[in-house]
């Protein structure tokens, strides 16, 4: 719904979902509304998706069972992608079936908006191997998986195996980074051994991490402006513009 609001009030931003837990969503209806909001917005959805962490939400949602989801979730996968490009779209798997149906409009991105899988563990390095065209790992102090360009590395080597496992080259996958609970840029953030978190800090310090990640690959690095009013978010990303962009050329 938001997603579809936003698309009418702009005309050249693109536009993610960050994440949309496929399992909480029947498949052709969430198929055929994902199709909706990229036709409506001339193809500028990217489509961020996830397996889901909460069981009480699959619960109250009548979702399939908590502990099926990552199956679930690539089934799902695979039924859009059949949905979005298939002049006769027919499936048959434990989750989902149907055939004889006809799918329209489909996406106006071709073959379909861009796939990014969120998660960070094992299970979501293999299902982005697979099924998607970006990886989309969430940053956060708790998971520190992801909380440094060592860590990083090492991920996407793990990642670089897996695509060739699937036939796929490394070139076929974006990489994208959801730092919005580690971006500060009023203060350096000091973590337990005294070094500075990253993407905190001045400008040179947050544009320098920009920098190193970019250097490995990341093409997108995602960061949150808190406030409680419009002007006070607009004013972080102006002064984000000012301070940060000016500093490195990756940004």
């Amino acid at each position: 719904t938001a997603a579809a609001f936003v698309a009418a009030c702009t005309s050249r931003i693109g536009l993610l979902t960050s994440v949309m837990v496929v399992p909480y969503r029947a498949p052709l209806h969430a198929a055929k509304t994902i199709s909706t909001i990229d036709v409506l917005s001339g193809g500028r959805l990217i489509l961020g998706v996830g397996a889901g962490w909460m069981r009480e939400e699959f619960e109250a949602l009548g979702a399939p069972p908590f502990e099926r989801r990552g199956a679930v979730t690539e089934e799902y996968l695979r039924a859009f992608r059949e949905l979005w490009t298939s002049d006769s779209p027919r499936m048959h798997g434990e989750w989902v079936g149907f055939s004889d149906i006809i799918f329209e409009p489909r996406p106006v991105r071709r073959p379909h908006p861009p796939i990014w899988m969120g998660g960070e563990g094992e299970a979501a390095l293999r299902r982005a191997a697979r099924l998607a065209d970006g990886w989309y790992p969430f940053a956060h102090p708790r998971a520190p998986a992801i909380g440094s360009v060592a860590a990083l590395r090492r991920s996407l080597a793990r990642l670089r195996e897996l695509m060739e496992e699937a036939g796929r080259g490394p070139g076929e996958m974006t990489v994208a980074l959801d730092a919005e609970m580690l971006f500060d840029q009023d203060r350096a953030v000091r973590e337990e051994d005294g070094s500075r978190r990253i993407f905190t800090g001045g400008p040179g310090a947050i544009a320098g991490d920009i920098g190193e990640f970019a250097a490995e690959g990341v093409s997108h690095i995602q960061v949150l402006f808190r406030g409680d009013t419009v002007a006070q978010v607009t004013s972080g990303m102006e002064r984000f513009a000012a301070e940060h962009m000016g500093k490195s050329a990756r940004v």
